[in-house]
């Protein structure tokens, strides 16, 4: 009876320490699996790029002065717009630089909720109007960068298509930063959750 015992407690002994080596080793790799950083953070230093899309103001609210004049840098047109931005930077999840026979096209992937809501307020008759980004940084030396597109053309499937005005030799770099710029604010709300 007494070897019983002892071979008992030695099962349970030996079980126990495998049970707790498993325990160890899959925390282990579950930290580490979480320290690991997305290949989007792994391309270095950039300049963080915010990304505000505002939509062209309909003739009744131009009135009564609830619009801020947006000019076009290259073309030099002039788009009246509401002062209420329709996404903003933490909207945004990615951006792709898509080359087209026309350049380059920037293509900003919004959240989920932002897109369903666009689509939701948006009326036939807005569609019609042009879809405004303004580009900016925190460095008071940088130019803000503007690009304009009827909604009808620029929005499809949760990804707004916008033609920025800037050379075609920038937009690698732009479009490097804003897309770093929204991994860095999409992983920043994520942590707060």
């Amino acid at each position: 009876m007494k070897g019983f015992r002892s071979a008992k407690r030695t099962y349970t002994f030996t079980f126990m320490r495998k049970f707790l080596l498993f325990l160890s080793l899959l925390t282990t790799s579950v930290f580490f699996t979480g320290c690991q950083t997305s290949p989007r953070s792994q391309q270095g230093d950039f300049e963080p790029l915010f990304a505000k899309f505002y939509l062209e103001a309909p003739e009744d609210t131009r009135l009564r002065g609830r619009t801020e004049t947006i000019t076009l840098p290259i073309s030099d047109v002039q788009i009246d717009v509401d002062v209420r931005a329709v996404f903003v930077e933490w909207d945004i999840t990615q951006v792709e630089l898509v080359d087209t026979r026309d350049g380059p096209v920037f293509a900003f992937r919004l959240t989920r909720d932002a897109a369903r809501d666009f689509m939701r307020d948006i009326r036939e008759r807005d569609r019609q109007r042009r879809l405004v980004v303004i580009i900016t940084a925190d460095d008071p030396s940088f130019r803000p960068i503007v690009g304009a597109a009827p909604v009808v053309r620029s929005f499809s499937g949760g990804i707004v298509y916008m033609y920025l005005e800037i050379p075609d030799e920038r937009a690698p770099e732009i479009a490097r930063s804003l897309d770093m710029t929204s991994e860095a604010i999409q992983d920043e709300i994520a942590g707060r959750r």
